[in-house]
């Protein structure tokens, strides 16, 4: 039963497109490396594209050659990222506390809505997050157990780690194992021969890419991968994605609520235990990397929720410490928040109607258990699963219709002229308030698209028979003055909402 909520959230990821930016630019580099058969350099437009490692392009182009469609060869791993951390955790919690514990730990993730949404896109950091627990799973069996084969999977599972998103792994994983082995008093210590087995493993494991792709790019591949994706990112040089040293309180106890009401009591019941001291340094290495960190996104915390969501079950599993109705009352907050706010106009209704929809049904679930069973994490579980629950199959699906509607209404023109080259025109967010660009049109146009931001490269891209999709406010006047000052004829083919497609013929 655990297995089957666990995994129901993540029914019919295949069905939606692409979401921009991200998966549109990852899934572009993959077309451009399978076009070529290239199993080392990711490319976007022709370009290194060094913004992840290579571990999700190549599960993408090992079972898009299989013969799986896109969307589904594409964003495979992370559901399968998901199933392995959530068999790793079911492990882990039986094994260092009961099969209770092992239930609550499953459904506290499978209420996450953050985990739920990233494991449902073609993205790398579920994997990570599974490759990371397993490695520091493996590190406490090392110091608790006799010896097994989790130990000997500290070092591969850390280099696929660093190989799904990079160092941040690493330095999570040092500190917690600087912690283990020199302040913890446990049953054994890790032998020279399991460290020099990780170290092999690991080494092992980050060659695969890491080596070869540093001898074809050299300083490129230090310049654009190390420095600008990873160190320019911590040090905030990412302006788009700034945010305060305070940025994850809310977003962790919102991504664990109601359950993230019971942090304080957890932490005053299982930070006297070894293992509940090992859980609790991992979560707040990750916390504190993040919350340093200048570029901020709220996926990024989620290599913390794992030991949280074990520390939560454990305390919910032994002891009481959320008041009868809290879950309950919950629900109905978030059932108000969404119908009014859906009234109201201020967001997506057809998100918004969903939410609100599973959080009436968390409401009465909750009151049901609330009245049946002493157990009040039954109650915690049925308030928030359902919202997560309709949020996944239907929020994200209706999102995803209404936020592309328009730009899918102008691209069935494109489709109408497949033997015309596309030249996308300021599609780019350039700044603009809630403005993205696009860059999935390249994986479902291949071969027919090129990009312009200036009015005088947008008419080097036309030299025969053309179509031009742009914003309106952005092709017009300039865009279109440009191209008929050189003699061009622009005929305008459809728009709906801000875009449009232009049909340019070039000067005879």
């Amino acid at each position: 039963m655990a297995w089957v909520l666990a995994l129901i959230p993540l029914w019919g990821f295949w069905h939606i497109r692409f979401f921009d930016v991200d998966e549109g630019l990852y899934a572009t580099a993959v077309r451009e490396m399978t076009e070529r058969g290239d199993w080392l350099l990711p490319t976007f437009d022709g370009r290194p594209f060094f913004e992840k490692p290579i571990l999700m392009f190549w599960s993408a182009q090992a079972f898009f050659r299989i013969g799986l469609p896109g969307e589904l060869a594409f964003r495979l791993l992370s559901v399968l990222a998901y199933a392995g951390l959530i068999g790793a955790t079911i492990s882990f919690a039986r094994r260092r506390f009961d099969d209770l514990t092992a239930l609550f730990s499953v459904l506290i993730l499978a209420s996450c809505p953050l985990l739920i949404g990233v494991s449902r896109l073609f993205m790398p950091d579920t994997a990570f997050v599974c490759a990371l627990s397993v490695s520091l799973f493996g590190l406490w069996s090392a110091v608790s157990d006799p010896p097994g084969l989790s130990r000997w999977l500290i070092g591969p599972a850390l280099g696929v780690a660093v190989l799904a998103k990079g160092p941040a792994a690493l330095v999570i994983f040092a500190i917690v194992a600087l912690y283990v082995v020199f302040r913890l008093r446990t049953e054994r210590s890790v032998g020279a021969a399991v460290w020099l087995a990780a170290i092999a493993g690991f080494a092992v494991t980050v060659a695969l890419w890491y080596w070869p792709i540093y001898v074809q790019q050299g300083s490129a591949f230090l310049r654009g991968f190390l420095y600008e994706q990873n160190l320019g990112r911590f040090f905030g040089e990412d302006q788009a994605h700034l945010g305060p040293g305070i940025y994850y309180i809310p977003v962790v106890l919102l991504t664990l609520a109601p359950f993230s009401l019971a942090l304080l009591q957890a932490w005053k019941s299982t930070r006297t235990d070894a293992v509940g001291k090992f859980l609790w340094c991992w979560a707040i290495a990750a916390f504190v990397l993040f919350s340093a960190a200048g570029t901020k996104l709220p996926h990024y915390i989620l290599p913390a929720v794992p030991p949280l969501a074990i520390l939560l079950a454990r305390t919910l599993a032994t002891r009481p410490p959320l008041q009868r109705f809290v879950p309950t009352i919950f629900a109905a907050l978030v059932a108000a928040a969404c119908f009014i706010a859906a009234g109201m106009g201020k967001g997506p209704t057809v998100v918004l109607m969903p939410l609100g929809i599973g959080a009436v049904f968390g409401l009465v679930a909750s009151v049901f258990f609330a009245l049946r069973t002493p157990i009040l994490f039954l109650e915690s579980a049925a308030s928030v699963y359902p919202i997560v629950l309709t949020a996944a199959l239907l929020g994200m699906p209706a999102y995803h219709r209404e936020a592309y509607k328009d730009l899918n209404e102008v691209s069935k023109s494109l489709l109408r002229e497949p033997n015309l080259p596309v030249v996308e025109y300021r599609m780019s967010g350039l700044g603009a308030r809630g403005a993205t660009g696009y860059p999935s049109l390249r994986y479902y146009l291949p071969d027919r698209m090129s990009s312009a931001d200036w009015p005088d490269e947008l008419a080097a891209r036309i030299d025969r028979e053309s179509l031009v999709l742009s914003r309106r406010g952005r092709f017009e006047p300039d865009g279109r003055k440009a191209l008929e000052a050189l003699g061009m004829r622009v005929y305008e083919l459809k728009s709906s909402g801000e875009f449009a497609v232009y049909r340019v013929l070039p000067s005879k």
